[in-house]
């Protein structure tokens, strides 16, 4: 199934530039703000053959032309790893890796790379900077998954970013974000946006494009923060 017959994205971005997806057993919709190449969040979803399917979503520290082209140039390099089959753990090591070796002092990337396995029914996943994706099982059911993380990309040498192994049903969801969606729910008693975020997700729409918009229309973006939801489904 072609990119382009799953993807359903709020931007001006040309979904015929975006990779292809040949995996038809894996659905997924994003949205993003702003609608313009100018942002710093940015994701892939590769067909890795052999039923695995790995997607990703980071997002660059700071704002504007500047995130936007280091945005770029990571997501090349993940693209890369990405194609070549590398696991999330290793994807997000050796990115890491990258980074740390263009000297950039005063920028990092927070992301969460995920490895959907379709034949056995599960999901690898390793975070940098990120908390774990949400996984939605059902209508008003949806739950952070729990596992550990590590610390944002570029930030420390030689760093490695440990894996967690989910089992996954047909017609599970799993729900990325980025800060600029969690930070639009934090309040003092969750200041990580967290528990709204999970309960947003588990009262949104059973369809991925439904439940993309309905968070993204919950969070109201503000003009010059970078947004970003993805969401991924075993079908």
């Amino acid at each position: 199934m072609p990119f382009h017959e799953v993807l359903r994205q709020n931007s001006t971005f040309d979904p015929l530039d975006q990779p292809y997806l040949e995996a038809p057993r894996v659905r997924f919709a994003v949205r993003q703000h702003p609608s313009s190449p100018l942002s710093g969040d940015f994701f892939d979803v590769v067909d890795q053959g052999n039923g695995k399917v790995l997607a990703l979503i980071a997002d660059v520290s700071g704002n504007g032309p500047t995130a936007a082209a280091l945005g770029e140039r990571v997501r090349c390099e993940v693209h890369r790893r990405a194609v070549s089959g590398s696991s999330p753990s290793v994807l997000l090591g050796r990115a890491n890796g990258w980074l740390e070796r263009q000297g950039l002092f005063d920028r990092f990337v927070c992301s969460t790379a995920l490895r959907i396995d379709c034949l056995r029914r599960e999901t690898v996943v390793a975070t940098a900077g990120h908390f774990l994706p949400l996984l939605k099982v059902g209508p008003g059911q949806a739950v952070i998954l729990d596992g550990p993380a590590g610390p944002p990309l570029g930030v420390l040498a030689d760093q490695t970013f440990p894996a967690t192994t989910l089992r996954l049903s047909l017609g599970d969801t799993l729900v990325l974000v980025t800060d600029g969606i969690s930070d639009a729910l934090a309040r003092p008693s969750d200041p990580l946006g967290e528990r709204g975020l999970t309960d947003l997700v588990a009262g949104g729409p059973a369809d991925l494009d439904g439940l993309c918009q309905a968070v993204f229309d919950a969070t109201s973006a503000s003009v010059g923060v970078d947004a970003m939801v993805l969401a991924l489904q075993l079908a």
